[in-house]
C-alpha cells in the first residue's frame, strides 16, 4: 500500500492540508519541467505535494510545523549556490526551476537519511509503513545498504567501538586547543564520544585541525582514510590510467621520513621524490613553489594596505583550520583575511592552468592530482566550492596527510632504506625550485617571515639575502620563547619603518589574542592599537605540529622538526621567495597583480551569515599606527597585567544564567551540558555553557545566576581539573572589599563530582563554594558531592540535584515587605537554627515599638537592630 500510486496523481487525503484559508497572489514555478501556478507563502514540498509530485519526508507532515530535521526532502533548484535545499523550509519564488526526481537529487536525500537515522538504525528495518514504502522506492533499499556514507564524508574518521575512554582526544581538544568540542561519556558504550552535545562531527564547529587524531590510541578518531581510493587511480592500467600528479608540503621533507622509521629533524628531499616515483605516480611537484608565489602575493596585498592606511589587521590565510575558525566564531574577521589561496590550492590552479599550455595539452579529466599534507583539514579545504575551478571542479582530487602517505608507501612495498635507488630524486619541472622563505611556511614564524622578505622587497627596493634576513629573527625567537603577540619588525629599516605583527600557533593562542586585541565581537569599539599583520595556525607550532603528522611521544619533536626548518632555509640558494620566481611570473602570470594572476590565485569568499546575531558584520578596519623608527610601543590589554583585573573586557556571549564547568575527561562536561538542556525545558531566561578557562571573568558580577559542576581527580588527592585552575586561581585573588558589592546580586549552585577514594572527597566543590560565599554570593541550592563510585555513577543523584535547581529557579520570589529597617552592629546570642538556601542568618537583637506617632500615621511602626555577621549586608 502507498501513499502514491503513480507520482502524477494527487497525493491521499492525509497528506492534504487545511482546505480554508486566504491565498496571497500566486507565483510561477517550473517543477520538473511543468509550469505550475501557486500561492506565493507556499513551500516547495507543498508546491509538489500540492501537484501530485511526490517529496520525500520523516519529518515533516502538513499540520505540523516543519522542523527540517530529517533533510530527505532534498530538492535541487537551478541558480542558486548552494543549489540542493530542503524543500520544507523553502518558500517557493517567481521563476524558481525546481527538480525533485533526478539521481543527484535521489542520491543526495539517501545522504541525508543515512545521516539521520544514524549508525544503529537502518532503513530496512524500520516497520514497512505506507510511507516507509515510499521512502523506499524512492531512495532505494539496495542503495542504502551499500552506500553507507554521505558522498562527501568529513575529514576527521569517529570509529565509535574503538573507545577505550582514555580522554586523549578531550584533552587535546580542549586543553590544548581550546575548542572544547569533544565529550567523552563511558556510561553510553554505544557511542561514547560526542561532539557539541551529540551533534555529528561535521555538523559541529570542529575546524578539523587533527590534533585529537594525534594523540587518539586506538583510531577512534582518524583522517578520513583515502590511501585505498588514490592506490587505486595508481594500480589503472591501459587508457583509463590517468597521469597520477603529487604536491607535497614543505614539511614533508621531514616527516615524511619520520614516518618510515627516521630520526625526527632529518630532511629527506631525494628519499621523499624517489619515494613518490617508486608508489607509481607520474609528476612530483613541491608545493613549496606555490609557498613561494603565496608568500609573494601576500607581501603585495600587504604592501597595498600600507599605502591605504588599511584595513588592518591583516590575517595570513594559509591554514584552512584557522580559516574555519573564522567562518564558525569570527565571521566579522573574514574580510580580513589575505585575498591569496593557499600553497596547495594555489598549486592546484597553476597544475592546471601548466597542463592546459603543454605541448600535449592535458584536459583536467586526463591527470589526477594527490596533496601530501600535514593536515586533515587540508582535505576539507580542497572540497571547498569557492575555491573550485571554473567547471566546478577541485584543483586538488585527494589529500593525504602525513601519515597515510607513509602507508600508501609501505602498502606499495617501497623500501625507504634503498632508495634514492634508480628513481629520479628531483622535483618535476616547472614546479621544482623554491626559496628558503618558502620553506619556512609550515612552521610558525615562518609564513610572516617569508611575506616580511618580499615586502622588504617592495620597499625598499632591495632584495634579502640570508645575510640581511636577520632583520626578521625576532619572528623566530617569538617561536623559541612562546610570546607571539607583540613583535615589531623593520621591515625596511632605511625608510624607517616599523611593522607591528603578531605570529600565532594554536587555536587556544589565537582566541587569546583575538579577545586580547578585542577583535572576538563584531560591535566592539576597540581601544588597542589594531597590528598590522597576524599570522595564525591552527596547530601549536604550525604545519610541523600539524594534526597529520607521525605520531610521536618524543617531547621534542616539534622544536626538532623546527631546527631542520631553519637548516634547509639556510641551505637554499635564495632567502626571498620573489628572487628565484621573477622570470617564471614575468612569462607565465604576466605580474602578481595583473588580472590574469588573481583570477588564478586569489578567491572572493562566501558570504557568511552566522548563526546568531546580526546578519552582516562591520570589518575591522580601523587603522593601525604606522609607527617609525625603532620605537616599541608595548601592546594595550596584555592578559598578564589584567589577568586579575574585574575591569578586564571580554565579549564572549554569557547570557543570565551561565553554567560553569571544570572538567578533566570531559563527563563533567556531557553533565554541564545535559543540565542546560534539562534547565531549557522549564526555566525562560537565556542558558549559556562555559568551560571555567572559557569563561570572561570580567563578567561574573553581571551573572544573575551561577551555576558551578566540576569535577576533582588526580590520583587520591582530589585535585582541581586543569581547564579550572586559572579561574579559581582569579577567584581567590579577588578582594571581598572591591567585590562583594557586585556579587551581592548572585546566586550560586556548586554540584561536585569525585570519588570517595580520594582523600579530599569533592575538595574542590568546597573550595568553589566557600570561594562565591566569601565574595557576598548566595547559595540558593545546598551544594551537593556526587560519588562517581556509586553504581550508576551518580546519575540518580544528579538528576535530583539539577530538579532542585529548577525548583528554586522557578518558584516566585516572596513579595518583599515594607518595613523601615534600621540595621546596625552589636553584639547578640544567634540561634542554633539554620537559613534556608537563599538566605542570610543574621540575629535580631532589638525590637522597639514606635508609639508617640500623629493622629494620621495608620500601622505599628518598630525599630528593629540586627547582627548581620559576615554576610556583608550594610
Amino acid at each position: 500500500m502507498s501513499f502514491f500510486k503513480k507520482h502524477d496523481e494527487l497525493p491521499r487525503p492525509e497528506y492534504l492540508p487545511p482546505q480554508r484559508e486566504v491565498r496571497p497572489d500566486k507565483v510561477d514555478v517550473k517543477i520538473n519541467g511543468k509550469e505550475i501556478s501557486v500561492p506565493a507563502n507556499w513551500t516547495v514540498q507543498r508546491a509538489c505535494r500540492e501537484n501530485g509530485i511526490y517529496v520525500p519526508s520523516l519529518c515533516n507532515f502538513p499540520s505540523l510545523a516543519p522542523t527540517a530535521k530529517c533533510g530527505v526532502c532534498v530538492v535541487h533548484i537551478d541558480g542558486r549556490s548552494t543549489p540542493y535545499v530542503q524543500s520544507c523550509k523553502t518558500v517557493v519564488e517567481h521563476g524558481m526551476r525546481i527538480t525533485t526526481n533526478t539521481p543527484d537529487v535521489q542520491h543526495q536525500a539517501r545522504a541525508n537519511l543515512v545521516e539521520f537515522l544514524g549508525p544503529f538504525r537502518r532503513l530496512e528495518q524500520l516497520p514497512r509503513t505506507p510511507e516507509i514504502e515510499d521512502l523506499v522506492r524512492f531512495v532505494g533499499s539496495d542503495a542504502i545498504a551499500q552506500d553507507p556514507q554521505p558522498p562527501h564524508r568529513f575529514s576527521i574518521a569517529v570509529d565509535q567501538s574503538s573507545c577505550v575512554f582514555c580522554t586523549r582526544c578531550v584533552r587535546a581538544c580542549s586543553g590544548v586547543q581550546n575548542m572544547n568540542i569533544i565529550t567523552v561519556t563511558p556510561d553510553k558504550p554505544a557511542m561514547p564520544i560526542a561532539f557539541d552535545g551529540n551533534m555529528p562531527v561535521h555538523s559541529s564547529n570542529c575546524i578539523a585541525c587533527g590534533q585529537c587524531t594525534l594523540v587518539c590510541p586506538t583510531g577512534a578518531l582518524s583522517e578520513r582514510d583515502d590511501v585505498a581510493v588514490v592506490t587505486e587511480h595508481l594500480k589503472a592500467a591501459g587508457p583509463h590510467r590517468k597521469t597520477m600528479v603529487v604536491m607535497t608540503a614543505p614539511s614533508t621533507r621531514i616527516t615524511l621520513g619520520e614516518g618510515m622509521g627516521e630520526t625526527p629533524g632529518t630532511v629527506e628531499t631525494a628519499r621523499l621524490v624517489a619515494s613518490c616515483r617508486a608508489a607509481g605516480f607520474d609528476l612530483v611537484f613541491d608545493a613549496t613553489f606555490a609557498s613561494d608565489i603565496c608568500a609573494s602575493m601576500e607581501a603585495a596585498e600587504l604592501t597595498e594596505r600600507l599605502d591605504a592606511d588599511g584595513p588592518f589587521p591583516m590575517f595570513s590565510s594559509s591554514c584552512p583550520g584557522w580559516v574555519t575558525l573564522v567562518e564558525n566564531k569570527y565571521p566579522h574577521l573574514r574580510a580580513n583575511l589575505a585575498r591569496v589561496k593557499s600553497p596547495m590550492m594555489a598549486l592546484g590552479a597553476l597544475i592546471r592552468n601548466w597542463m592546459s599550455k603543454r605541448e600535449r595539452p592535458q584536459s583536467r579529466d586526463t591527470y589526477y592530482v594527490v596533496a601530501v599534507m600535514p593536515c586533515p583539514a587540508k582535505k576539507e579545504e580542497a572540497m571547498r566550492s569557492e575555491l573550485r575551478d571554473p567547471s566546478g571542479r577541485s584543483d586538488v582530487d585527494v589529500v593525504l596527510t602525513t601519515r597515510e602517505m607513509a602507508r600508501l608507501l609501505r602498502q606499495r612495498g617501497v623500501k625507504w632504506d634503498s632508495l634514492p635507488g634508480n628513481f629520479k630524486s628531483a622535483f618535476d619541472e616547472p614546479f621544482a625550485s623554491a626559496s628558503g622563505g618558502g620553506a619556512l611556511t609550515d612552521a610558525s614564524g615562518g609564513t610572516s617571515e617569508a611575506v616580511l622578505r618580499v615586502a622588504h622587497s617592495f620597499i625598499a627596493r632591495q632584495d634579502i639575502t640570508h645575510d640581511t634576513s636577520r632583520l626578521f629573527a625576532d619572528c623566530r625567537r617569538a617561536s623559541e620563547l612562546g610570546d607571539w603577540s607583540d613583535i615589531q619588525v623593520a621591515v625596511a629599516p632605511a625608510q624607517g619603518r616599523v611593522l607591528d605583527i603578531a605570529v600565532l600557533g594554536g587555536s587556544r593562542a589565537i582566541q587569546s589574542f583575538l579577545a586580547e586585541q578585542q577583535l572576538d565581537n563584531p560591535g566592539a569599539d576597540t581601544d588597542t592599537e589594531l597590528k598590522h599583520y597576524v599570522e595564525c595556525m591552527a596547530c601549536p607550532g604550525g604545519c610541523i605540529g600539524g594534526g597529520g603528522q607521525p605520531t610521536s611521544f618524543n617531547e621534542h619533536v616539534v622544536q626538532q622538526r623546527l631546527g631542520a626548518v631553519y637548516a634547509y632555509d639556510r641551505a637554499c640558494a635564495h632567502a626571498s621567495p620573489l628572487v628565484g620566481h621573477r622570470e617564471w611570473i614575468a612569462k607565465e602570470l604576466g605580474e602578481l597583480g595583473s588580472a590574469f594572476s588573481k583570477s588564478l590565485l586569489e578567491y572572493e569568499p562566501p558570504l557568511i551569515v552566522p548563526k546568531k546575531g546580526p546578519p552582516s558584520y562591520p570589518t575591522m578596519g580601523r587603522k593601525a599606527r604606522f609607527r617609525a623608527g625603532g620605537g616599541r610601543t608595548v601592546s594595550s590589554g596584555c592578559l598578564d597585567t589584567a589577568l586579575y583585573s574585574l575591569s578586564g573586557r571580554d565579549d564572549t556571549n554569557v547570557a543570565d544564567i551561565a553554567i560553569l564547568y571544570g572538567s578533566q575527561g570531559g563527563t563533567t562536561a556531557t553533565c554541564a551540558k545535559q543540565l542546560a538542556q534539562f534547565m531549557a525545558r522549564w526555566v525562560t531566561e537565556e542558558i549559556s555553557v562555559h568551560s571555567m578557562d572559557q569563561f570572561p571573568f570580567a563578567k561574573l558580577p553581571t551573572v544573575s545566576t551561577v551555576l558551578l559542576v566540576t569535577s576533582s581527580w588526580h590520583s587520591l588527592q582530589g585535585s582541581m581539573p586543569d581547564n579550572a585552575r586559572e579561574f579559581y586561581s582569579r577567584l581567590r585573588s579577588v578582594l571581598p572589599t572591591s567585590f562583594h558589592e557586585s556579587l551581592l546580586a548572585t546566586k550560586f549552585a556548586v554540584c561536585g563530582f569525585g570519588s570517595t577514594k580520594y582523600d579530599r572527597f569533592c575538595g574542590f566543590a568546597e573550595q568553589l563554594n566557600s570561594a562565591f560565599i566569601n565574595l557576598g554570593a548566595t547559595p540558593f541550592v545546598e551544594m551537593v558531592k556526587i560519588d562517581t563510585e556509586r553504581p550508576d555513577k551518580g546519575k540518580k543523584p544528579f538528576a535530583k540535584w539539577m530538579k532542585a535547581v529548577v525548583k528554586m529557579l522557578t518558584t516566585p520570589d516572596l513579595v518583599q515587605p515594607t518595613m523601615l529597617v534600621v540595621p546596625s552592629i552589636m553584639p547578640s546570642v544567634p540561634t542554633r537554627a539554620q537559613a534556608f538556601p537563599g538566605y542570610h542568618q543574621i540575629t535580631v537583637s532589638r525590637v522597639k515599638e514606635y508609639k508617640n506617632l500623629t493622629q494620621a500615621t495608620s500601622g505599628r511602626y518598630y525599630y528593629v537592630e540586627f547582627d548581620t555577621g559576615k554576610t556583608f549586608i550594610e
